[in-house]
């Protein structure tokens, strides 16, 4: 394997796409995630394998431009010389240093990269990195389903959220050592796709035998980790899902089969148009996260009317007067 002396190789995908089942099968390959873990919650029982420092950062940046892993049409490369973000990026940058200086084949996943991807490149450049890409890849309606039960988003939004970061992600990858890989054709051949991430990476894939891999394929893997499966054709029947999901969606199953690169012409010329129509929309993008905002703001309202009412019912004397009467 070619080795820089730092590597750090991203795990870039939208949220419930897989990432943490993708990222947690480089172990296999010997590449680690560091001690500053997130803990396992209720929704993700096997782990994130997200690291906290850099989640933080993430939401610290995104929270800087008053944005959110959910809102829509957030650009990094129209904020990247604000000067909020001078110091985040020095504080990344030593913190890149240490973690890559303590491992020399370390990994960093959080779907926060999907929006940020440009920050982040910036810090692996300033550290002297070799950064390398796993795509992951799940059914858009898989995702939407997972999002609407988890923080009952609606498909549509959902759809245009995995639209906008998809396409983020590969615009941010063009030209490096990088590799799709479907959530599902992992959990159905988990040796044949970490034989591609560790071919496309330039990585060491261990024997057959190796008890790293046996414990992700055997124990690691099971069916609590995917709740649905559908199918190309059922995300196309889908009413909510625009025509661009589809199409964009269709393109990177292909590149997770080896059957196109995501650099050839072929690829570049279905990805551009869907890029530009996201472009012509933003101004209606900005519109719904304002509307988003303000339905924030009134719910909180709400919610602290309710909290008040109830205060002042529990602290009036009739009232438990009444109660105990009764």
């Amino acid at each position: 394997m070619r080795q820089n002396k730092r590597t750090v190789i991203l795990v870039l995908g939208m949220h419930r796409s897989g990432t943490s089942a993708i990222a947690r099968s480089l172990e296999v390959l010997g590449i680690s995630f560091g001690e500053n873990l997130m803990p396992p919650a209720s929704f993700n029982s096997k782990g994130f394998w997200e690291d906290t420092v850099c989640v933080e950062i993430n939401r610290r940046l995104l929270s800087a431009f008053n944005s959110s892993y959910h809102a829509f049409n957030f650009n990094w490369s129209a904020r990247d010389s604000a000067k909020v973000i001078e110091d985040i990026r020095s504080e990344a940058i030593e913190y890149i240093k240490k973690q890559s200086d303590r491992y020399k084949l370390w990994a960093f996943k959080d779907p926060r990269l999907c929006r940020l991807l440009p920050f982040w490149q910036e810090v692996f450049e300033s550290v002297g990195c070799d950064v390398r890409y796993v795509i992951a890849l799940r059914n858009p309606k898989s995702v939407a389903e997972s999002l609407f039960k988890r923080d009952d988003f609606s498909y549509k939004k959902t759809y245009f959220l995995w639209l906008q970061d998809m396409l983020h992600v590969i615009n941010g990858t063009k030209h490096s050592p990088a590799v799709v890989v479907d959530y599902d054709l992992m959990i159905r051949d988990p040796q044949k796709q970490l034989s591609r991430i560790a071919k496309n990476l330039l990585l060491n894939m261990p024997s057959s035998t190796s008890a790293a891999l046996e414990d992700y394929c055997n124990d690691f893997l099971d069916g609590q980790l995917r709740n649905t499966t559908y199918t190309a054709e059922q995300l196309e029947q889908d009413e909510n899902a625009p025509q661009d999901v589809v199409t964009l969606y269709s393109l990177l199953s292909r590149a997770a089969r080896d059957e196109i690169s995501l650099d050839v012409e072929e690829a570049i010329e279905i990805v551009e148009p869907l890029a530009e129509r996201q472009k012509a929309f933003a101004q209606l993008f900005d519109y719904s996260n304002e509307l988003q905002e303000k339905i924030e703001v009134l719910s909180q309202k709400n919610q602290i009317w309710k909290h008040q009412a109830i205060r002042r019912y529990i602290l009036n004397p009739l009232n438990w007067y009444k109660i105990f009467r009764v």
